[in-house]
């Protein structure tokens, strides 16, 4: 998991590319919660668009300070599969482009896919997925498993 912030849609400012009555939304005003995976999670069914196709082998150049000193060319778009509730709340829809800022960094996607998932199912969920290889130059955090078992009182 990492976090970032929508600072673009579709290379304008968030408030200025959705409608009035959704420049209040909190996922304009706050850091998301974004991940990467292969497949569609269990709990989420795509509803519009395809699944991002990427090779998680796929070598990702850098974008670090390095890299802008060299002045690299403009990679394309990142593919990205988003929660069909928030696309719809702003006004978003397939080819649709957004820019993340994470860790320091301008990340470019481009909507491929709207899923449907089960909020109350208890299990992670996320408005933004990704494909795993953009995820290479950046520190990341692992969510790993927990379970507590039932404690007797003593």
């Amino acid at each position: 998991m990492v976090r970032g912030r929508i600072t673009h849609i579709n290379d304008m400012p968030p408030q200025q590319a959705v409608d009035p009555e959704a420049r209040g939304d909190n996922a304009l005003r706050r850091e998301l919660n974004l991940t990467w995976q292969a497949e569609v999670p269990e709990s989420n069914e795509v509803v519009a668009g395809e699944w991002f196709d990427v090779d998680p082998s796929e070598e990702v150049p850098s974008t670090g300070w390095m890299a802008e000193l060299d002045a690299v060319e403009q990679l394309p778009p990142v593919p990205v599969s988003m929660e069909d509730g928030l696309a719809n709340r702003l006004g978003l829809g397939l080819g649709d482009t957004l820019t993340f800022s994470v860790g320091g960094r301008d990340i470019k996607t481009q909507l491929t896919s709207l899923r449907s998932l089960n909020w109350d199912s208890f299990k992670p969920n996320f408005y933004v997925i990704f494909p795993q290889a953009c995820w290479k130059p950046l520190a990341i955090a692992l969510l790993p498993p927990f379970i507590c078992p039932k404690m007797s009182r003593t």
